[in-house]
């Protein structure tokens, strides 16, 4: 049922779900204490009965064929009929519906934040999230070497792509075709503050797990189990998965496509080619675990400055690492499993030319998308 109580900072939408982040609270244990409302409500069931992974062919420049898999075991269509994902039948991808948000901070000295979700969009302030296709496993390459020929793939059961800049994975996916890229800002920022509503807390790995502790595990180890995050109790030996994203923390580094920092300005184009210039914490060279983020209508999980605490298991429980250097490009997740690396994680030490063996990035599309049924999918 939708939240209708009346709370300060103005009259809560009856077609919305509301979260209140009180950014004051340290938070501790599973990142509880700072997340509350409607946690889980019934904006965030919606969100996932129309979340799925699906298989897709480009079937057209700008345009891409997609057929549903199964909630529960992505080896088979939703139909129950086999499915291979290793490249034969397309690419394994994840869609999200068409949702909106509306973020207001209601109390500028605690730094409470109320945030709407709704399908619909209810006012001039409610900002569209279209997220179009996200790779549901970390990319591999058909020519893996550091260099703008081949092309990104979101296959199971290969080791993911490391060992290539920036520049070349965007190349790699332009490659694709019109409206392919690399994972983008709106990506991460969404997924987290997705997270938090439906978890009620900003600790992902004390929920779902902390990654793999190798970032050279095959990509495929959450097919079994569909769309189902995973849990801690599977320690630090697999992928994670939340959403339907395999290894979206953990793992590997994640290479972005549309963020530049320069010193503590984040340069972000958007779909349609503007920048936006975010100004964030100015501390440099150093583990930044912040308390405050900017947010905003554009939800930006960049922190504030001078806001950071302690260690990553206060505040948002993922680090944030800047050197203050001008063209760094920016970095997701982290590497391993570290505890430094969750769904709000991200780097920027590095130009668009760097190399990690531990770093490699995500394919997105958007563009045409065109939902088939499994027969009509077969005859691509």
């Amino acid at each position: 049922m939708a939240t209708t109580i009346k709370v300060f900072g103005g009259k809560p939408h009856p077609l919305a779900t509301y979260i209140f982040i009180n950014e004051s609270v340290a938070a501790s244990g599973k990142g509880s204490g700072r997340v509350y409302g409607d946690i889980n409500g019934w904006f965030f069931q919606w969100l996932r009965r129309n979340t799925h992974r699906y298989l897709g062919k480009k079937v057209a420049d700008g345009e891409v064929a997609i057929t549903q898999l199964d909630d529960n075991n992505s080896n088979k269509y939703v139909d129950g009929t086999a499915a291979i994902l290793t490249g034969a039948q397309g690419d394994v991808y994840v869609r999200l519906p068409l949702f909106f948000t509306e973020a207001v901070e209601v109390n500028a000295t605690k730094h409470i934040w109320r945030i709407g979700f709704s399908g619909q969009k209810l006012g001039e302030n409610w900002q569209a999230w279209d997220l179009g296709l996200l790779g549901a496993y970390e990319a591999t390459c058909s020519d893996a070497t550091n260099n703008s020929s081949g092309t990104l793939y979101s296959r199971s059961g290969v080791a993911s792509a490391g060992g290539v800049s920036q520049a070349n994975f965007k190349a790699k996916a332009a490659n694709m075709g019109k409206g392919f890229s690399l994972v983008k800002w709106k990506h991460q920022c969404a997924l987290a503050f997705l997270f938090y509503g439906m978890y009620g807390s900003t600790n992902c790995q004390a929920i779902c797990g902390s990654g793999t502790n190798s970032y050279e595990k095959n990509t495929g180890q959450t097919n079994s189990i569909g769309m189902n995050d995973t849990t801690t109790s599977n320690d630090n030996s697999m992928s994670i998965n939340f959403l339907g994203l395999e290894n979206w923390w953990g793992n590997k580094n994640e290479l972005m496509h549309n963020v530049v920092v320069d010193g503590n300005v984040w340069k972000i184009t958007e779909d349609d080619g503007t920048v936006r210039s975010v100004t964030g914490q100015s501390t440099y060279n150093t583990w930044v675990y912040p308390l405050n983020f900017v947010i905003g209508k554009h939800l930006d999980a960049i922190p504030r400055p001078t806001q950071s605490a302690t260690d990553d298991s206060q505040g948002y429980c993922d680090g944030i690492y800047m050197t203050g250097a001008g063209g760094r490009v920016l970095r997701r997740s982290c590497g391993d499993s570290n505890s430094v690396g969750g769904v709000a994680c991200s780097s920027a030490d590095s130009g668009a030319s760097g190399t990690w063996a531990h770093a490699g990035s995500r394919l997105a599309f958007n563009g045409s998308i065109v939902k088939l049924d499994r027969a009509s999918y077969a005859q691509l």
